[in-house]
C-alpha cells in the first residue's frame, strides 16, 4: 500500500496559526491524507495530544517541532519531547539525536523570511548530519526560491522533500508525497528516499495575510502590546526603505 504524506504543518500551538484538530481532520479527509508531520514552532503539545485523536480516524501523525536556533530553524521529526528554542545549531542537532529523531532542514532559502532560514554557513558545517532537506516549500513566494532550495539541497546531499508549511486549513494537502507504506522511523526513511510521486503547488498569497492577522490577534489576546508595537514599527520601516515583507 501507499500513503499520501504531508510534511511540515502548523496548528494553533504555533504563534501564527489557529488551525484546530477538527479543521485538520476535515481537510485530511477531503484531501485524502494518510499521514501528517505536525511541526509547530517550538512546541510539540498539539502533535502529541492530537495524535491519538487523528489516528482514531486513520490518519497517522509524525510528531515534530520546528525549532528556532540561534542561526535559524531546524525541524526534528519522530520526537516525544519538546526541544528548547534558542540553542546553538549543534546543541539542537544533539537534542534531536538524543530522541533518536530525524534532522530535517526547512526552507533553506527564502529572501522573504531571512531570520528563520538556517544560515548557509551552519547548514554547510553540519550538512553530514542533515537527513531531510526541503527542495520546495508550500509558502515560497517565488519560483526562484524553489530553484535555490533545490540547488542547496544538492549541495547538502540529504534526502530531498517537499514541505507544506501550512498554517491555514485551506493550504493543507497542496504539497505532498506519495510514499511506499511505512510504520516507523526506519521504514519512513526508506520510503521517503524512494517516493512514488511528489506534488507541489505555488504559495497562496491570502495565506500569508491570514498568518499576519493571526499573529497580531494572538499578541492582542495575550496582552503582548509592546511586541505588537515593535512588529508594526518594523513593518513600517521595511516598507519605507523598501526592505520588503518579512513573513512566516
Amino acid at each position: 500500500m501507499a500513503q499520501k504524506v504531508v510534511l511540515h504543518i502548523h496548528t494553533s500551538c504555533s504563534v501564527d496559526s489557529i488551525m484546530d484538530k477538527y479543521l485538520l481532520l476535515m481537510m485530511c479527509k477531503i484531501r485524502r491524507i494518510d499521514c501528517l508531520a505536525i511541526t509547530d514552532h517550538n512546541e510539540v503539545v498539539n502533535a502529541l495530544s492530537w495524535r491519538e485523536f487523528l489516528q482514531s480516524h486513520d490518519i497517522n501523525v509524525i510528531v515534530g517541532e520546528e525549532i528556532f536556533t540561534n542561526q535559524g530553524e531546524i525541524i526534528g521529526l519522530f520526537l516525544e519531547k519538546k526541544i528548547a528554542s534558542g540553542m546553538t545549531v549543534q546543541e539542537t542537532l544533539d537534542a534531536i539525536d538524543q530522541q533518536n529523531g530525524i534532522i530535517y532542514v526547512p526552507h533553506p532559502y527564502d529572501l522573504s523570511r531571512k531570520r528563520t532560514v538556517l544560515e548557509y554557513s551552519a547548514l554547510m558545517k553540519f550538512k553530514d548530519r542533515v537527513q531531510l532537506i526541503e527542495v520546495h516549500n508550500g509558502r515560497n513566494r517565488s519560483k526562484q526560491y524553489t530553484l535555490e532550495q533545490k540547488r542547496i539541497g544538492e549541495q547538502v546531499g540529504a534526502i530531498p522533500v517537499v514541505g507544506e508549511d501550512a498554517h491555514c486549513f485551506f493550504e493543507l494537502g497542496r504539497n505532498y508525497l506519495i510514499l511506499p507504506d511505512f510504520y516507523d522511523k526506519r521504514s519512513f526513511l526508506r520510503a521517503i528516499s524512494t517516493p512514488l510521486a511528489i506534488h507541489t503547488s505555488e504559495s497562496m498569497n491570502i495565506a500569508h495575510f491570514v498568518t499576519k492577522c493571526v499573529r497580531a490577534y494572538k499578541m492582542v489576546k495575550e496582552g503582548r502590546y509592546n511586541e505588537l508595537y515593535r512588529a508594526i514599527k518594523k513593518k513600517i520601516r521595511a516598507y519605507k526603505y523598501g526592505i520588503g515583507n518579512q513573513s512566516q
